[in-house]
């Protein structure tokens, strides 16, 4: 039984809780929260052992640390838990930026102890398909990525540069360059454009990748509807996933003639559990978590180069 601890009772803290107490061999022993009402609240909906306003009260009781506040707390907390010797998995953005992020990648080697950054985007059945089917187009040439929400709707520390770090490339668009990341390795160019400072509603970033392969890729808090569409385009064929709310599709065409449309639109939403229940696999088999920590810093440096490619106006590298 592997033991978890949550910093945090918001949405995310809220939905993970729920996960842990489904999976037969996980237990929430401890959640924690500097809000003591919200504490409260979410001592009547969840089941755990210990609740504290204090996070270090959890430390010695549990293996596991989520952390699911705002993100100017992911560094410190994440650190603290790793030198008590806790695993960490953390809610995305994994920092607000790149020194954060990388603080806490050394601190999770220096210590021996694995981090994780949340990323359900890789377990929606239509992208892990598209990622499975990747050999059948090809050498990877080309990816265009959009994805957007409205942003009207997010609780108001969002929008506070503080607790925040960015706008929406650092909420949403960091699954987008996630899967550019996933499926064309390293970055080493960015042009980006973001139509205001520090908190953008509107982020573009056009990155060229070690393999030569390019990618645009955009992100934006002014859409009507939830929506992530991506479409990939290599030497033998392409790629299309389309995710938009209630849509789960993934389309194929390569040269040789193979057409194909797979439809996951009737599958209820589970990319969160699956999500857990691959990361109590890496646990269990002492295996580095999928996506990892490194993986989490190397979104916020390309994160960060849209905003200093916007600002100063030049390319920058990676």
């Amino acid at each position: 039984m592997i033991r978890f601890g949550i910093v945090g009772c918001g949405r995310m803290g809220l939905r993970r809780a729920k996960i842990i107490e489904k999976h037969p061999r996980a237990k929430l022993v401890g959640v924690s929260d500097v809000n003591e009402k919200i504490l409260k609240k979410t001592q009547e909906l969840v089941i755990a052992e210990t609740w504290t306003t204090n996070y270090e009260d959890l430390f010695d009781k549990v293996d596991v640390i989520i952390v699911c506040t705002p993100n100017k707390y992911h560094a410190d907390i994440a650190i603290s838990a790793l030198e008590a010797g806790k695993h960490v998995f953390v809610e995305k953005p994994l920092a607000r930026n790149p020194e954060e992020a990388r603080k806490m990648v050394q601190s999770a080697e220096e210590n021996g102890m694995t981090l994780k950054v949340s990323s359900n985007f890789r377990y929606f059945p239509n992208v892990q398909k598209a990622r499975e089917l990747l050999p059948k187009i090809g050498e990877i040439l080309f990816m265009r990525g959009w994805i957007g929400h409205d942003g009207s709707k997010l609780t108001p520390w969002f929008r506070d540069y503080e607790m925040m770090g960015g706008g929406t490339m650092l909420d949403n668009g960091c699954h987008i360059l996630d899967l550019a990341l996933w499926f064309m390795g390293k970055p080493v160019e960015c042009w980006g454009y973001v139509n205001k400072q520090p908190i953008e509603e509107i982020g573009i970033g056009l990155f060229k990748f070690e393999n030569g392969s390019i990618a645009t890729l955009q992100s934006s808090w002014r859409e009507w509807q939830e929506y992530a569409y991506v479409e990939v385009y290599g030497t033998d064929g392409y790629i299309i996933i389309d995710s938009k709310i209630p849509n789960c599709l993934v389309w194929v065409s390569t040269n040789d003639g193979f057409k194909r449309c797979y439809d996951y639109s009737h599958l209820p939403p589970q990319s969160y559990e699956m999500e857990f229940n691959s990361y109590m696999n890496f646990l269990e088999n002492n295996l580095n978590p999928f996506p990892s920590g490194y993986d989490g810093m190397k979104v916020i440096e390309m994160v960060h180069a849209v905003y200093e490619s916007a600002r100063t106006g030049r390319v920058v590298r990676l």
